[in-house]
Order: structure tokens, then sequence, then C-alpha cells
């Protein structure tokens, strides 16, 4: 029996794929906002390393300031500065490695004045072998050098650049040294020197040859 076909049926064969809705725009920036989150929060990151590594450069600026501006370069020389011609008051500290000073009428640093100021000047000797050491001590104004507590050059008072000498026999061991200077108006000048052994020229004491001294004011080199 043939199949009776019904005019008014539907073909039959595949259903037709459903159409894909287009994207809300709230789903379009969500997508956007998504993408974009990694970004920022690298950005949000590298903006805190380079504020801590603009903060640790600041820190490390600061630090090398106030050292610089309480000891300023190093050196076995211990220099006590005072505003004031009678070592009177907190003084201010530097260190150096030699005394050679030829400040004209400029002041020692800043925060010093030009005139009427003093200064002392500590180190600590260090003698290997024998030696009988010829000082030379120029200055503009007054200085003077002790050994151990006793003056071996008086260069004291008011002048103009002078020299004055003295000589000392040294035995191994260790001795402290100690300059005192003051400053009255005008040029300031502050040179000392030694000849070391028989045959040595006078020039500037080997920092090999000289420590810093301790903080201990009683036993400076102990």
């Amino acid at each position: 029996m043939d199949d009776v076909v019904d005019p008014d049926a539907p073909e039959s064969g595949p259903e037709p794929a459903a159409a894909e809705a287009p994207p809300r725009s709230g789903d379009s920036d969500a997508l956007q906002t998504a993408s974009a989150r990694p970004d920022a929060s690298v950005g949000k990151l590298l903006r805190r390393v380079g504020l801590t590594l603009i903060g640790v450069v600041l820190i490390v600026q600061a630090v090398a300031l106030a050292r610089s501006a309480t000891t300023g370069p190093t050196g076995p020389w211990l220099g006590e500065y005072f505003e004031g011609k009678e070592f009177e008051g907190d003084p201010q500290i530097r260190y150096t490695r030699k005394l050679e000073f030829d400040w004209g009428k400029d002041r020692p640093f800043r925060g010093m004045p030009k005139d009427k100021w003093s200064a002392i000047y500590t180190t600590c000797l260090v003698v290997e072998e024998e030696a009988e050491f010829r000082f030379r001590l120029t200055s503009d104004d007054g200085s003077r050098l002790f050994v151990d507590d006793e003056k071996l050059i008086d260069n004291w008072g008011p002048h103009s650049p002078r020299t004055r000498t003295g000589k000392m026999l040294f035995e191994p061991g260790t001795y402290e040294l100690v300059v005192e200077y003051f400053e009255a108006a005008h040029g300031a000048e502050l040179k000392l020197v030694a000849a070391i052994g028989e045959d040595g020229k006078h020039e500037t004491i080997p920092p090999t040859m000289l420590q810093q001294p301790s903080d201990d004011i009683d036993n400076r080199c102990n």
C-alpha cells in the first residue's frame, strides 16, 4: 500500500541550528575588564616597587649626608672644632688623613666661623723600630704639638705663617700625638710634617703609621 503524504505536513530533515544571540554590552565590558585586570595589577606592583626604591635611595643619601656632616672624610686624625679660640663648647667632629690645611680667609667647613675658632687634632703614632722624628709645625695663627701630654713644639700666639721645629727619639710603641690650633683673624693655615731617621726628608707623616684614637678620653691610644 502506498504511503499517503499530507500536503500540509512540514518537510522532514535536520533542524536548523539556533542562531547565536549577540553578546550584551554588559558582558563585553566585563570581558574587557577581566582582560585588563592583570595589567592593572602589574602596574600597581611596579609603582609600589618604584616608590620603595626611591624611598631607599633617599634614606641612603640622608645617612651619607649626615655622616659627612659629622665626620667628613675618614682618616687617622680626629679633629675637634670649636667656635671660639679657647676650645670651649661642644665640638664638631671631622677626620682627616693629614694635617696640611691652607684655609686662607675661608672657614674650615660650613657651620664654622671664618675667624675666632680653634681645633684639637689627635692621632696615635705606631712606631715599630726605634727612630728619631724631626717635626716641623707651621701655622697661622697659633699651634703647639704634644707627644703623650709632653709639649714638644710651641708655636702659640697670634701671628702670620710661622714654623717651629722639635725632635724626639721614639722607641717601638704607640704614642699619642695632639696638635692644638687657633685662628684669630684673616688668614688661616696649619701644617705638620716630619723627617724620620737620619736621612729622612720632611714630609707628610705616613698614614700607615697612624691610627684613629679611641673614644676613651683618658686613654686615646691604648
